[in-house]
Formats: C-alpha cells, structure tokens, sequence
C-alpha cells in the first residue's frame, strides 16, 4: 500500500531500507555537498532487487536527504524526481514501467516488534486482514489522523512521556485492537513528534492570543522567575482574563522563557515586553501579581518606561501565598542575617516599599477620599 505521508516520515510500520555496502551511489556527493567525509556503512543493503532499478544522483541531485535516507532515483525514466521512500518507488516501478519488486524481507527491530503485536493480540491481526475490502475500507475511513496526532503529541507532553512511546509494540497495540487496519494507514514515528509539537504549541498560541484580545476585561499576569539546578532561569508569564465567550474567568500559560544569563527586573521587563508585543496586548494591560523580591518592582518600573500610562505602583499587586509564607518561615525558625547581594535586594526591597506607600499616602490626601486616620493606617 503506498505511503500518503511526506517523504521523511518513516515508522515501524514502514518499508525502510539500511542502504549500505555499495559506495557507487555515493559518488556524485562531492556536487551536491562540502563534506568530502561520508559515513560508511557496516550493513549490506537488504533491498538489493529494488536498488536494481537505479541510477546515480546526477548534477545537483541530492544523494540523501536532510535524515541521511539514501535517495532512489528511477534509471528508466526522468519524470520521477526521485524519493527516500521504498514503498513510493516501488509504486512507481509498478504503474510507470510494469516491474514488480517484492517487500524488503523485515529486519531484526522490525520483527520482535511483530513478535510482540502477536503475542498480545494473538491471530486477531491475521484473521481480520482477510476480511472484504469493503469493510476494510470503512475502517480506513474512521481513522483521523490529524487527530490521532493531536492526541498522541498531548498525551507525551501532559504525561511526560518519551518521545520513543511510538516505538512501543504495546501502544500500537492498544490502537490495532480497536482498528487492525491502523498499521497501514498511521505513518507516525518519534522522530516526528518535536515538530508536531513545536506546530501544535504555535496553533495554541494563536487561539490564545485570540482569546487575550477579545477579553471582557484587561488581562491581567501573575510573573515568576524560577532557577533550575543548572543555574538555567526561566520566567512564567500566567494571563488572567474574562473570556467573551464564556464569560468567566480564565487563566492560561502564555510564555515560559528561558534566561541564558542574568535576569533581573531589566532583563524580566525586555522579555514581557516582547511577548505582550508579540501577542499585541500592549493596550490590554491590566493588574501585576509577583513575590516581594525587588528585582519585581524594577521590572515593572522599566515597563512603566515603555509603556504609556502605566503606573508601576498602582499596577502592583503582592502575592499573598509568598507573604504568608514568608511571615510563616520567619514564625517558625527566626530571622537569619543576610550578607552580600540577597541582604542588598532586600533592603532596596524595603525602601521601595516605604517611598511607594509614603506617594500613595501623599495621593490619598490629595485625593481626599479618606480621612487622615485611615491614612495613618497606611
């Protein structure tokens, strides 16, 4: 059955090759690369019958492509523009030229993975395949593949689950169970799964940043810094909005970037500010929710530059889970002294503190929309 995939896509359920032993097919590399050095080999080729109907790469013609996959190019003909793929060439030697070349017999890998299919499902497989082509082609027509691809590359991101999870004889034996003729029709493999994931991350976004821009309300962002082991930081973007269509409120990651070298309230500032600019959200700004450490209010004071009315204190909100936890750890085991840079940001912390409430306070009077024992409360 031909591939309906791209040329790059190979899976256990596939006829690839492991093209080898005969250099002759390499000799036109030097045109089409500036490595004179190519990787030799250790196996034969185990589709000699089918590399028969060949001819060298010629000109520009690439030898392989970006996965290293050997390319057939048909000696018989120039309108096949050559592929990687057996089972496509094989396809076009039957209907172009009448030559019928047999399956390449299945390797080692391939066949415990048979092994194990059969174990579990026992002759279910063989039994089915010889039902009517009718039926056959019903449950082709049932199988979606851009959803079972959604759903695989969910189920590997929200579980955490290794890339080689399509390499499993016995998740494809979960999926054969319910449709035995899925092994012919899903051409899926690990190495697919990055990109699919990286697609799938983009579509998201958009209908995210959709969202962010018909809100009811503004949108509003809880930040975080976080450093790994690795002394690798990473700054959490979270959006609070009111959705239009639900009407209720909403909360979703928007960026989570990563932070090579320093990352203090400047450094913060220029990566939020690319993100809501990015996503357009410029108008859209709402409340801050962070932790008490300093490098917060920097940041939101360099936003405070770029932004037009934008106020860095009235925008501020603390985070009342890292208060409490803070007045928890002082109850518990006491106030340790600090030296260096932590006791420099804690005291640059605090005098912020104090210059933003004495302007609130200077605010509120001029306001007058409290009396002078409230203020003093302040």
């Amino acid at each position: 059955m031909a591939s309906q995939d791209d040329t790059s896509t190979v899976s256990d359920f596939t006829d690839y090759t492991q093209d080898k032993g005969d250099n002759s097919c390499l000799a036109s590399q030097a045109s089409t690369t500036d490595n004179d050095e190519i990787p030799r080999r250790m196996k034969p080729k185990q589709n000699e019958e089918l590399w028969s109907h060949t001819r060298k790469a010629k000109g520009s013609e690439e030898v392989r492509n970006k996965h290293y996959h050997q390319i057939y190019y048909c000696k018989y003909c120039t309108s096949y523009k050559g592929s990687p793929n057996a089972e496509r060439f094989r396809t076009h030697l039957l209907k172009d030229h009448g030559t019928h070349v047999s399956s390449t017999p299945p390797g080692p890998t391939k066949t415990a993975f048979n092994n194990t299919i059969v174990d579990i499902l026992g002759k279910q497989i063989t039994s089915e395949e010889k039902q009517n082509l009718i039926e056959e082609t019903t449950l082709q027509a049932a199988i979606k593949i851009p959803e079972f691809k959604e759903a695989c590359a969910r189920l590997i991101t929200v579980r955490n689950l290794p890339f080689s999870l399509l390499d499993w004889p016995e998740f494809w034996a979960v999926i054969l169970s319910v449709n035995y003729v899925a092994k012919e029709t899903l051409k899926f493999a690990r190495k697919d799964v990055p990109k699919l994931i990286e697609l799938t991350y983009i579509l998201h976004r958009e209908e995210l940043i959709k969202k962010l821009k018909n809100s009811l309300s503004l949108v509003h962002f809880s930040i975080d810094m976080w450093t790994s082991p690795a002394n690798t930081g990473f700054q959490a973007i979270i959006a609070h909005w009111v959705d239009a269509e639900t009407r209720c409120a909403e909360t979703a990651l928007l960026s989570l970037k990563e932070f090579k070298g320093a990352h203090g309230g400047k450094e913060q500032a220029e990566v939020f500010l690319q993100v809501i600019r990015e996503a357009g959200l410029e108008d859209k700004l709402g409340f801050f929710t962070s932790d008490n450490h300093g490098s917060n209010d920097l940041m939101l004071r360099h936003i405070a530059e770029e932004i037009e009315n934008f106020d860095p204190v009235l925008r501020r909100v603390r985070c009342f889970g890292h208060s409490l936890n803070r007045v928890a750890q002082a109850f518990l085991f006491g106030s340790t002294a600090k030296q260096g840079k932590g006791q420099q940001d804690e005291d640059e912390a605090i005098e912020i503190a104090i210059r933003d409430i004495a302007q609130l306070q200077d605010e509120l009077r001029g306001q007058g929309s409290r009396s002078n024992e409230d203020i003093t409360k302040l």
